[in-house]
């Protein structure tokens, strides 16, 4: 058997609630002349009308072909977790200040030009000399932004020293400014490379999952594997961070930039006031295990669904029901002898 997508159509939606959707959408499949009683699959994104557990299309199309499973796309659940754990404040306001260099680069031939330069007298015969926008829509591309501008960081503040004391235009010189503070910061450093630590791990994920012929069972692994990587991660994080937060001090050295932490009061409600004996504990517990934690949580959350589909679908496949059976037998066959030992 092959699997084979087609394109159908292009339909024009008036009605854009969970019914009208999915009222549109089997009447349009009714009207191609498939037979609605043999569909066994539905795949949408993760937006409440489309996979809501009662009103949502998959929820209206199932009351009337109960076969029909709902599988969230794998893909954008990754991105959704990866949304999820960069909502703490340090890696947000990280991600924010690389978002705005990019955008001043990007927006002037004259600085893209002058940072071009400064990369080509580090490295002539490298093909990558200007920076990567985040996406604001596909989380994972953001690793590779990130990435680039975590090696770029030393030629970035030379550009923009550059351009803040060359420049004839008064607001370049002040955005120019702006981005030297934000960038030239301990913390902002940290944020940079815990985040290019972590994404690299969900970057080969993502490219993975988008492959052209992987499937289900396969995906649901390979996320297994990495979720196993990032709580060993966990489980060792005073040596993981040490070694980051060794690579942190010594660009802070390249750019002149000081090993401090923000102020700490008694009753502070807008940063994390944990307690530390060292500024690189202080890091460790208000950025990186924070940031990994939330990372592990949604990974677990976002992808409960997958595995008990893959639960339900796992004896259509004779390779799977093989491995199955022996693990069932295997592990049953220790229970029995724990119970017997422990008997005895």
């Amino acid at each position: 058997m092959i699997v084979r997508e087609n394109f159908l159509a292009f339909i024009p939606v008036e009605d854009v609630t969970g019914e009208g959707l999915a009222n549109t959408l089997l009447e349009t499949l009714k009207n191609l002349g498939l037979n609605l009683e043999k569909m066994r699959g539905q795949g949408y994104d993760g937006a409440a009308t489309m996979s809501g557990a009662f009103n949502g299309v998959q929820a209206i199309v199932r009351k009337k072909y109960p076969k029909a499973l709902y599988t969230h796309c794998i893909s954008h659940s990754l991105n959704l977790c990866l949304s999820d754990a960069s909502k703490a404040q340090d890696i947000r306001n990280a991600f924010g200040t690389v978002s705005e260099c990019c955008a001043f680069f990007h927006y002037s031939a004259k600085k893209t030009h002058i940072l071009k330069e400064k990369v080509l007298e580090i490295n002539p015969k490298t093909q990558a000399h200007k920076l990567k926008s985040l996406c604001e829509t596909r989380w994972v591309l953001r690793h590779e932004a990130i990435m680039i501008f975590k090696e770029f960081l030393q030629l970035i503040v030379s550009a923009l020293e550059q351009i803040e004391n060359d420049s004839k235009n008064k607001e370049s010189i002040k955005r120019a400014h702006s981005l030297l503070n934000n960038i030239c910061n301990f913390n902002f450093l940290v944020a940079i490379y815990v985040s290019n630590k972590l994404l690299s791990f969900t970057y080969n994920l993502s490219e993975y999952l988008q492959t052209k012929n992987i499937n289900l069972v396969n995906a649901f692994e390979s996320v297994s594997e990495v979720s196993k990587k990032l709580q060993d991660i966990r489980e060792n994080s005073n040596v993981e961070f040490h070694e980051i937060y060794e690579g942190v001090k010594s660009i802070s050295v390249l750019l002149n930039v000081n090993e401090t932490m923000p102020r700490i009061c008694g009753r502070q409600k807008n940063r994390n006031n944990v307690p530390f004996k060292d500024i690189e504990e202080f890091y460790r517990r208000t950025i990186f295990i924070p940031y990994l934690d939330d990372l592990l949580c949604s990974l677990k959350q976002r992808f409960l669904s997958h595995k008990d589909a893959i639960k339900s679908l796992q004896y259509v496949l004779p390779s799977l029901a093989v491995v199955n059976s022996l693990q069932s037998m295997l592990t049953n066959t220790v229970e029995y002898r724990y119970n017997l030992h422990t008997y005895i």
